[in-house]
């Protein structure tokens, strides 16, 4: 399977795509330079690697409940679920939102940045008909 890398900057809202590669060497040339000019431990570069044209039903996916105070509820792995949907469930006061990694702390952060966004704009509690 061909494979693409990724070179990737910072953390939560501010992560983001550096450049992309096919040759896993000429990213980590870009990763060394990007480092030495750079200085900052934060905006540190890393490469990712993910495949090219992975088929729908292998992409796994980790399923996060969260509360409005942020206490995880509980994870799961899962598959061919809807990558970013969105659930507010009225009995636990708490989302479920599906984030496209097989990391569950990586889906914690991913989906507690969407808990934040959803307070900041004071959407807490209600599901996308409400809006």
């Amino acid at each position: 399977m061909n494979k693409v890398f990724i070179v990737t900057v910072g953390e939560y809202s501010d992560y983001h795509i550096e450049a992309v590669f096919t040759d896993k060497s000429i990213a980590d040339e870009f990763v060394i330079q990007f480092n030495n000019r750079n200085k900052s431990d934060y905006d540190k570069a890393t490469v990712e690697e993910f495949p090219l044209d992975n088929p729908k039903d292998s992409w796994e996916v980790t399923l996060v409940w969260m509360k409005q105070d942020g206490t995880v509820i509980s994870t799961r792995p899962g598959f061919n679920e809807e990558l970013g949907l969105y659930h507010y469930d009225k009995r636990n006061d708490s989302i479920l939102y599906v984030v496209a990694t097989t990391d569950p702390i990586r889906a914690i952060k991913v989906t507690n940045e969407h808990r934040a966004q959803l307070i900041a704009n004071n959407l807490w509690g209600k599901t996308y008909n409400d809006n």
